[in-house]
């Protein structure tokens, strides 16, 4: 399909953020992984195996789309969405959150994306439909709150967020209330009954792995050179797996 589209439109198929936006391109390739129904950690969540086919078919295939041409070049996360809005690529590849902004941008006299704008998970290469879901956290840490008053406040802040998850997410962003994704009033909403199928699909890292989010930075930043730089993906496997396992190394049980 990008063969085609480049064929005859003369434009990449993807604006995709590689530069400085390391998170792009491990939600990309996490997806990749989770389609072929594959575990990148250990039971414990204390090691990662990047020495599966599994991870050499992901990368190999985000590497030839990027040599081939299919991905804009050079692009971080504000470049990749401006050039689809513009026109310069017919897809971007990005969370949900932008589902309201694109769709402004969409209905505006002379847009790029007037009558043709879309919203779909991210597509089935691999075995079973998956996408990288993530999400954000309200907690209330144990001993954070110095009265009885203050833990009651906070746990009734905590409750009004639980009970208005559909406003939350209206700017695109999923609820986290199964009752709520399956809703008539948020299915509703612009493109969201597309979305819906992620509630059942979404892979997440898994809860054990510690320090999540330096460990998606470690992922992504050699996924990145992968594609920027034409680093050999054998070297890709190697430094990732050395990276992560010796920062999970460090955490404190």
């Amino acid at each position: 399909m990008a063969r085609q589209f480049k064929q005859r439109t003369g434009k990449p198929f993807f604006a995709w953020a590689i530069v400085k936006e390391t998170a792009a391109t491990n939600r990309t390739f996490q997806t990749l992984i989770a389609q072929q129904d594959t575990r990148l950690f250990s039971d414990d969540g204390r090691r990662i195996d990047m020495h599966q086919p599994q991870v050499v078919n992901a990368l190999t295939l985000m590497q030839r789309l990027y040599a081939e041409g299919h991905v804009k070049p050079d692009l971080d996360y504000g470049a990749a969405n401006q050039a689809f809005l513009n026109g310069e690529a017919g897809v971007v590849v990005v969370g949900t959150w932008t589902i309201d902004q694109f769709l402004r941008e969409a209905k505006r006299p002379g847009s790029a994306l007037r009558g043709g704008y879309t919203v779909v998970p991210f597509p089935q290469l691999y075995q079973r439909p998956a996408v990288f879901a993530d999400g954000h956290s309200w907690a209330l840490l144990k001993g954070g709150a110095a009265t009885p008053e203050q833990h009651a406040a906070a746990l009734k802040l905590l409750r009004f967020i639980w009970t208005h998850s559909a406003e939350w997410a209206r700017t695109g962003h999923l609820p986290v209330r199964r009752s709520v994704a399956q809703s008539e009033a948020f299915r509703a909403l612009p493109f969201r009954e597309n979305l819906t199928e992620i509630t059942r699909t979404g892979a997440a890292m898994p809860g054990n792995v510690p320090t999540q989010r330096a460990i998606e930075l470690l992922i992504g930043e050699d996924v990145s050179n992968l594609l920027i730089s034409g680093k050999p993906v054998a070297e890709v496997q190697a430094d990732v797996e050395k990276q992560v396992n010796k920062a999970l190394k460090k955490v404190r049980r």
